[in-house]
Order: C-alpha cells, then structure tokens, then sequence
C-alpha cells in the first residue's frame, strides 16, 4: 500500500515537471502545445502507480537483493513497455511523431532509465535498510 501511494506521488511530481519543462521548451521555440492533457505525459502518472504496486507485490516485503532486483526490473521493464506503447499510439504530435519517426531509438529512450532505475533503487533502498549490500 505504501510503496504505491509514493509511486502515485512520485508519478504526479513527475508528470507536473515534465509537462510544465516541455511547455516551456515549446513556447521558448514560438510553439504551443498544451501537454497537460497529453496522454502520453499522464500515463506517467499511472506508470508510478503501477511500479509501485507491482514492485511490492512481487517483492513480499523481502530483503534479499536477488529479489528486489528482479522485482523492480519486472515492474520497471512492464511500465517501460506501456509508457513506450502510449507514447507510439495515444500521444500528441510531438511526442508521437517522435516515436514514429524512430521506433527503435524511441523504445531505447523509453527504457533505458527504467532499467538503470530498476537496478539502483533496490540497490539504495538495501542500503537504507542497514544490512551489507551483497550478503544476506
């Protein structure tokens, strides 16, 4: 319950930065986009949602590295996806003809930083709990 409420807040941070730095980015360009209604910035929302409740689930509130290493990147690979898929069907034009133009590369960009933050944040949060880092 925990970890899906601060991925739900996490998510709604994230989502209100990236939308507010993207409008800023456009209108210094002389564009206007309105990406607070854009589906594939609000997803972002749902994705915080989701990897907090899946990672949770899948870990059962263990402690050992092996698993919260396979569920943070269970949970982060399965948002990676459907953020990529929103992006690639459902997004304005900006970020859709993006993703269009450049599938590959847009999938990269999607989950690359879900898979470097589904190996760290175990990593940081088996270093808050106190224990050694590699041994159980």
């Amino acid at each position: 319950m925990k970890t899906g409420a601060a991925g739900f807040l996490m998510g709604t941070v994230y989502y209100l930065a990236m939308a507010g730095y993207s409008s800023f980015t456009y209108l210094s360009y002389g564009q206007t986009w309105n990406f607070y209604a854009d589906a594939g910035l609000i997803t972002y929302i749902v994705v915080g949602i989701l990897i907090g409740y899946i990672a949770g689930a899948l870990n059962n509130k263990a402690y050992r590295i092996k698993r919260m290493l396979g569920a943070a990147l269970t949970a982060s690979i399965t948002t990676g996806l459907i953020q990529f898929l929103v992006n690639y069907q459902f997004a304005l034009e900006p970020s859709r003809n993006m993703t269009l133009a450049d599938p590959a590369y847009a999938f990269f960009l999607t989950m690359l930083p879900q898979i470097v933050l589904g190996i760290l944040v175990p990593i940081v949060a088996r270093i808050c709990v106190g224990s050694e880092l590699w041994h159980p």
